[in-house]
């Protein structure tokens, strides 16, 4: 039962981040608000896998603010994806930290050897440099990028 509960859940969630189009700027925000505050108290759900949920939302939200044609547009969207997601961000940032920080050395480099199997971290390694470009002329949005960017990023 709970791992159908499970795949209809990553189902839902794969069709309502990756297959619609934005329509303007800030759709995904606001389509994901309620996923990401439902997956940040999922209680179900293992951290290894709301990582590669939240992770896979992240990537999808720099696509699309790689989609729109001006810096202001760009650093609108991400402002409003992260305020419409701070609670649930946050929630996410501390529980994804404790978890990481309770690996062993061995657990660590099977997450990590699991994670470059993935196809969206090497999106990010493409995206995230190109939206830190778009975000130069700006440094209050782009430091905004960057503490955004801290959710998914591991802290030692």
């Amino acid at each position: 039962m709970r791992q159908k509960a499970f795949l209809w859940g990553i189902f839902f969630l794969g069709c309502t981040v990756s297959c619609a189009p934005p329509v303007q700027e800030g759709t995904l925000s606001a389509r994901t608000r309620g996923e990401l505050d439902v997956l940040a108290e999922d209680l179900y759900r293992d951290t290894e896998e709301k990582y590669h949920i939240l992770s896979q939302v992240m990537a999808k939200v720099m696509e699309e603010a790689l989609e729109i044609p001006t810096q202001e547009g760009t650093i609108t969207h991400l402002q409003k994806f992260s305020s419409d997601n701070e609670w649930a961000l946050g929630v996410m940032k501390d529980e994804i930290d404790a978890w990481y920080k309770g690996m062993d050395g061995k657990t660590r480099t099977d997450f990590l050897l699991r994670l470059m199997a993935e196809d969206y971290p090497r999106k990010m390694r493409r995206m995230v440099p190109r939206v830190r470009e778009r975000l130069a002329g700006s440094e209050p949005a782009l430091n905004a990028f960057n503490e955004l960017m801290s959710v998914i990023e591991f802290r030692r």
